[in-house]
């Protein structure tokens, strides 16, 4: 008899452990989605931000040999 209870413990504690392992498993994989997603996020940032220092570049070089500044 407590053989057969001491196993429905074990039981138990494992189903709960599987299940927090379950759950967490998921709250990686949702984490990892969200941390590509921000990477790839910064990555658009970075090149729009470098397009725009070369731009801007490129007309302070336009203006500094063409002799515009004044």
């Amino acid at each position: 008899m407590i053989d057969r209870f001491v196993h429905l413990i074990e039981l138990a504690v494992l189903l709960i452990v599987l299940l927090i392992e379950a759950q967490l498993y998921i709250r990686q994989h949702n984490a990892e989605s969200d941390l590509k997603l921000t990477v790839i996020r910064l990555e658009k940032e970075l090149e729009e931000s470098e397009a725009r220092c070369m731009r801007m570049t490129d007309t302070c070089i336009d203006i500094l040999s063409n002799g515009r500044w004044e």
